[in-house]
């Protein structure tokens, strides 16, 4: 993963191991955070990651996280169709989200009836499929929180077990 700061003079890359990432955003109070979520395997959850610090990457002062694709998965899950060693070396997640679900798009929260600090995901989702009718709906993690506390914040897209029985998809931020 590259960022540029100005201009594509100065890439510079800041982490490694990351698959499928289709959700990027700075934190909007200092944006010296860029979390993102990063679509697993299927027989692994869904990750939301967060590089911190940033800023400190443009000086050379970071150790560049590798969050192990294609060799482990969420906290530290090995993929034993590619490897069967430990994980320790890698980053693991910073929360786990549900299998199977996709993130399409993250967007900070701020406002009420959530926790002060949150991040929404809006969910694709997976019908029909072994895991269950997961996703088309939209959750949240308490980013203030160093525990895993995967929340749903609004469903009811799917009306069934398939997809010819929903009547919307979440896709991007609010």
């Amino acid at each position: 993963m590259s960022i540029d700061k100005n201009n594509a003079s100065d890439l510079r890359i800041h982490a490694t191991g990351v698959r499928n990432s289709v959700g990027l955003v700075f934190d909007p109070n200092d944006g010296n955070e860029l979390w993102f979520a990063d679509t697993s395997n299927k027989e692994f959850n869904e990750e939301a990651n967060v590089i911190r610090d940033v800023t400190k990457n443009f000086n050379n002062d970071l150790t560049v996280p590798n969050y192990g694709y294609p060799y482990c998965h969420g906290h530290n899950d090995p993929d034993n169709a590619y490897y069967n060693g430990s994980c320790s070396q890698y980053t693991g997640a910073s929360y786990e989200l549900q299998e199977r679900i996709t993130v399409l798009g993250i967007e900070f929260n701020f406002g009420s009836g959530l926790p002060a600090k949150s991040i929404l995901f809006a969910e694709k989702g997976s019908v029909g499929k072994a895991g269950g009718e997961n996703g088309y709906r939209i959750s949240y993690v308490d980013v203030t929180s160093s525990a895993d506390n995967y929340k749903i914040f609004a469903s009811g897209w799917l009306q069934g077990k398939f997809e010819n029985t929903s009547w919307g998809r979440p896709v991007d931020g609010m």
